[in-house]
């Protein structure tokens, strides 16, 4: 609960630092995009595969300083396979809401730098195989995460970013009384458009 508390604090806090103005470049101000990355992780079942997100949030400078807030939904295709006595198992994610806080600098005119800080709650099926049976399991897991990213606004309207984030998610399947904890690592590629 308490990093929960800690990053409502953060995104509260993130638009009244910013001021209203244009800033090396940089807009203030509403924005979404588009993101198209890789994810993979290591637990009990290693797992990867690609992931297409839709992102909303708001983000600007004041000075030097460059933060922002935004939310993410990702629809994934990211699995994993294993097999032990005669039973394969999969974990598939099916999709993932990302909520997220950045803090940076703008380096250069039109370019910043920033690091991130998420948390996520990420829907995932198990499904066993073995002995002509076959059993499927759903339920979601709560993560928490950390990057960096590098963002270019190519015009005040239109910028492009890229961005690397290490993970940990707590695996939890009640039915099964199974939990799992794993961790992970998330590249992304992004076009975000600026109101």
């Amino acid at each position: 609960m308490t990093r929960f508390t800690g990053l409502a604090a953060i995104l509260i806090s993130v638009p009244a630092l910013l001021s209203a103005q244009d800033s090396f470049g940089i807009p203030t101000g509403p924005y979404v995009g588009l993101t198209l990355g890789s994810t993979q992780y290591e637990g009990d079942v290693d797992v990867d595969g690609g992931e297409f997100g839709l992102v909303a949030g708001f983000a600007g400078t004041r000075n030097r300083l460059y933060g922002g807030l935004e939310i993410e939904y990702a629809f994934s295709d990211v699995s994993g396979e294993d097999e032990s006595g005669g039973v394969e198992v999969e974990l598939k994610e099916e999709d993932k809401f990302i909520v997220s806080a950045m803090l940076g600098g703008v380096v250069a005119p039109n370019f910043v730098l920033y690091g991130k800080v998420s948390s996520m709650a990420i829907d995932y099926e198990l499904e066993g195989r073995g002995f002509g049976q076959s059993v499927s399991f759903e339920d979601g897991s709560r993560g928490t995460g950390l990057g960096i990213g590098a963002q270019y606004f190519a015009t005040p309207q239109v910028s492009v970013r890229g961005e690397v984030m290490n993970f940990e998610v707590d695996l939890e399947f009640d039915d099964l009384d199974l939990e799992s904890d794993a961790d992970g690592t998330m590249a992304k590629l992004g076009v975000m458009y600026h109101f």
